[in-house]
Parts: C-alpha cells; sequence; structure tokens
C-alpha cells in the first residue's frame, strides 16, 4: 500500500447517543439526590440572561404602549396588558442591582406564570386581534423564559417545569378551540393542542439534555484542572516543581519583565536527610519553604528544584535588593528549628539577574554556577551576574 492509498485517519468514528442513552438521562435527574444548586444549572448566566431579557423587553414594552395609545386599532385591553408587563419589567430593571438571586429566581417564576396566564386566558376567552396578540407573545417569549428558568432550576425542576408548561399550552389550544369565536379566524381545530404540547415538552428535555453536558465539560475541565496542578507541583513540598516554574518564568519573559534568580540550598543536605527519617526530612523542607516565603515576602514565586535545593523568582531586578533579600533569607533560615521542627541547619544561596529577555535556561544557568561556588564556602550567598 502507498502512503497515498493510506488511510488519513483511523480513529473510530464517535457514535452518536441513543434515544434510550438520551432518555435514561433525563430519567436519571430525577433520581439525583437534592444539592444547591441543583445539577444542570447555571446560575451566573441564568442572572446575565435575565438581565439582558428585561433590558431588551424594556424599551419593547414602551413601543407597545406607545403604539397602542396611538393606533386606535389596538384595543384598550392589549393596550392595558402592555402597560401591566411595561412597569413588571420597568421595577425588575430599576431594582435588579438590589435583587437577590432568590427574587431573581422569582420573578423570572412569575414572568413565566403571567405569560402562560395571558395564553390560556387568551384562548379561553379573548376574541378578535387579542387572540393573536396572546398567541403569538406566547410563542415568541414562552421559549425564551423556560430556557433561563431551567439553568435558574437545574435540570430535574426544568423539566417539571417545562411538562407543566407544555400541558397548559396544549389543553388551552385543545379547549379553547372548540369556541365557535374562533372559527372565523381558522383556529378552531382542536389537533392543534398536541404539536403545542409535544414540541414545548421536547423544547423543556432538549435543555435539560443541554444541561447535562454542560454539567459533563464543567466536570471535564476541573479533572483537567487538577491533573495540570499534580504535573507542576512538587509531592513533597507542595511548591511548584521545575515545569511549574518554567511556565511561569516563560510568561515573564514574554512579557518582557525583569526578575532575579535565586538557587537556595541545604548545607550538607545529604547528611541531614540520612540523619531523619523521610517523615522529618519532608517536614524539614516545608519548614525552609516556610521560612522562605515569611522572610520573602508574598511577591515571590517559590518552587522545588531539586534534592535540598528551591529556586524563588523575584520581580526584584536590582542587585543590592536581591543581595539584600538573599543575606535575609540565610539568616531567617538559619535561625529557624527546635521544639518540634527539626533543625534546618544552613543554606547557601546563588543567584542572579535577568538581562535582556534572555532564556530562561540561561539565567537558572548562571544562578546553578553562583550556588556551587557559595556550597563550596558553606553558609554563604554568591551571584553570578550576566555580562554588561
Amino acid at each position: 500500500m502507498t502512503p497515498e492509498q493510506a488511510p488519513k485517519n483511523n480513529k473510530p468514528p464517535q457514535q452518536a447517543a441513543t434515544i434510550r442513552e438520551l432518555l435514561a438521562d433525563v430519567v436519571e435527574s430525577f433520581r439525583a439526590r437534592p444539592t444547591d444548586p441543583p445539577v444542570g444549572s447555571n446560575r451566573p448566566l441564568a442572572r446575565g440572561m435575565a438581565r439582558l431579557l428585561i433590558v431588551g423587553v424594556t424599551p419593547l414594552m414602551m413601543i407597545m404602549v406607545v403604539g397602542g395609545l396611538l393606533d386606535p386599532g389596538v384595543s384598550a385591553l392589549s393596550t392595558t396588558i402592555s402597560a401591566a408587563w411595561l412597569g413588571f419589567v420597568s421595577a425588575a430593571a430599576l431594582l435588579w442591582h438590589r435583587l437577590s438571586e432568590i427574587w431573581v429566581r422569582v420573578a423570572m417564576l412569575l414572568a413565566l406564570f403571567f405569560l402562560q396566564l395571558r395564553w390560556t386566558v387568551g384562548w379561553l376567552l379573548f376574541d378578535g386581534p387579542d387572540v393573536f396578540a396572546a398567541i403569538l407573545v406566547g410563542l415568541i417569549f414562552t421559549p425564551l423564559l423556560l430556557f433561563t428558568v431551567a439553568l435558574m432550576e437545574g435540570r430535574r425542576n426544568g423539566v417539571i417545569i417545562g411538562l407543566l408548561v407544555a400541558a397548559n399550552m396544549g389543553l388551552a389550544v385543545i379547549f379553547g378551540s372548540q369556541r365557535e369565536s374562533l372559527e372565523a379566524m381558522y383556529m378552531a381545530d382542536p389537533r392543534l393542542g398536541f404539536p403545542t404540547f409535544v414540541v414545548m415538552l421536547m423544547y423543556a428535555v432538549f435543555v435539560s439534555l443541554w444541561s447535562s453536558q454542560q454539567e459533563q465539560i464543567r466536570d471535564a475541565e476541573l479533572r483537567v484542572s487538577l491533573l495540570a496542578e499534580q504535573a507542576n507541583c512538587d509531592v513533597a513540598t507542595g511548591l511548584l516543581n521545575r515545569r511549574g516554574l518554567e511556565l511561569v518564568a516563560r510568561g515573564w519573559v514574554s512579557r518582557d519583565r525583569d526578575f532575579s534568580v535565586a538557587l537556595i540550598q541545604q548545607d550538607q543536605y545529604l547528611g541531614l536527610a540520612a540523619s531523619v527519617s523521610p517523615a522529618e526530612a519532608g517536614d524539614g523542607l516545608r519548614a525552609v519553604a516556610r521560612a522562605i516565603e515569611q522572610a520573602a515576602g508574598d511577591q515571590i514565586t517559590l518552587a522545588r528544584w531539586s534534592e535540598g535545593a528551591f529556586v524563588l523568582l523575584s520581580p526584584q531586578s536590582d542587585r543590592n535588593l536581591t543581595e539584600r533579600m538573599a543575606q535575609q533569607l540565610r539568616r531567617a533560615i538559619a535561625s529557624e528549628g527546635g521544639g518540634d521542627t527539626p533543625d534546618l541547619g544552613t543554606v547557601s544561596i546563588g543567584y542572579t539577574v535577568t538581562a535582556n529577555s534572555e532564556p530562561f535556561e540561561s539565567t537558572v544557568s548562571r544562578a546553578e554556577e553562583a550556588l556551587a561556588t557559595a556550597l563550596k564556602v558553606g553558609n554563604c550567598v554568591r551571584a553570578q551576574l550576566a555580562p554588561a
């Protein structure tokens, strides 16, 4: 087989979910243990969508009210209903920043309830243009409110509310279409209630399935972030490891930030580690890390570099200030120990500063040279600066 004849994609095609699997996913939402927030909900997104809906509907209701007052063909009932909606959405818009999450949920549920009330009364009682207005408004805004409410209430409650809405809309069409006054408008057909019920119920189920997929995506993102954290962190100390530190340093280099690099290693580390148990050695490493963080402050980035060695990135690139910080670190670590904490001994520090956005590997190499020089003396600080 020639390269041209070889298949370009050997990955098996991903099978689509079956109807049974989709329905089982919906049924599973009813068996799940209640949580707060509910499974499948996304209340920050729902709150943003609710605000967008209110902001968009408020000027629309103003136009409807003004148009109804100016147009004699619009019934007084339709104009009154538009004015009531204008008052509702205007109050919500003005008080939005003071509304807690529970009141936003109540407002969305009330809006859905009043919209369904208008749909039902329109089919059962209204005549003429008011029927068309109730039907048009119901068909346009019910899916928007159902979607927002489902995001607020989660998968289980979203399906229940969708079922109630679908049943109400379908029954209203079935009973309302039997009125003689609707025959002239070609709406006296009870069969219209069944597609109305089915479509609205399917929409609620689709939203539930979509919420389930979003929940799975969030779980996958959490697992990926945990794996990335484990890959970038040292198990013994909980600090960044070399890989994690290099990611931070390369980010600083890419932004043309000058910084200093200090390598800190315990003098006679192998002898200290051999004289204590592994648990005590781990406690000693964590004690050194705490001493470095306390002495250097919150602006530094600390990582585990090797056995008994730590690397410190500091946004300070001035040589004199870096030297002063290194001496403070040396004295702080030497003064630790005693009581339940093992003696940390002394440390040697080698430091350098970046030069002209050079690669991080070059900076670390100079710091390692400085540390090797400091270790020969012991309990010492040495610098290996870049050439001018």
